[in-house]
């Protein structure tokens, strides 16, 4: 028997497309692969993730993989009565299965990565 996905939340992006986020990829993942600040940080952007989801500025065909998007925000990025930095927020999710669902994230200054025009997928 098949053991059951548990599901942490899910968000519609603007295509309509449904995407999840699974309790097992944040746990080994988003947070189980990295260090403790990288952790923590991780923790602090998920609303961000979401915001990134329903509300991309860009969609774009993952360069290195086939079958994966990046959902790209430019984001004010920090707790709630910090200083806040912008940084680009990136989701990667895979497409390969439905609901989609989220492979990794990060937020970062700079937007790394060989685009091109033909990647793009959605642009606000």
């Amino acid at each position: 028997m098949a053991e059951e996905k548990i599901v942490r939340w899910k968000v519609v992006d603007p295509r309509g497309i449904e995407i999840a986020f699974r309790e097992d990829t944040y746990s080994t993942h988003i947070v189980g692969d990295h260090g403790e600040k990288d952790s923590e940080f991780r923790k602090l952007i998920e609303d961000f993730v979401k915001k990134t989801l329903s509300n991309p500025h860009l969609i774009m065909k993952d360069p290195k993989v086939d079958g994966r998007l990046q959902y790209l925000r430019l984001d004010l990025v920090g707790e709630k009565n910090t200083k806040r930095k912008f940084k680009t927020v990136k989701v990667v999710v895979d497409t390969d299965r439905t609901p989609f669902e989220i492979a990794s994230f990060s937020a970062q200054y700079k937007l790394q990565g060989d685009f091109s025009e033909e990647d793009i997928v959605y642009e606000k």
